[in-house]
């Protein structure tokens, strides 16, 4: 088991995931936009 690529995964990962959470907090923020426009 080569180490450097298991740590290299694990920031891949949260690299990803960090990228998932902004998207997520993105678009709530859009939404929430959209229905203070919307009423």
């Amino acid at each position: 088991m080569d180490f450097s690529k298991t740590l290299q995964l694990d920031y891949s990962l949260k690299t990803l995931w960090i990228e998932i959470v902004e998207m997520a907090n993105l678009a709530t923020l859009v939404q929430n936009g959209l229905v203070k426009v919307a009423f």
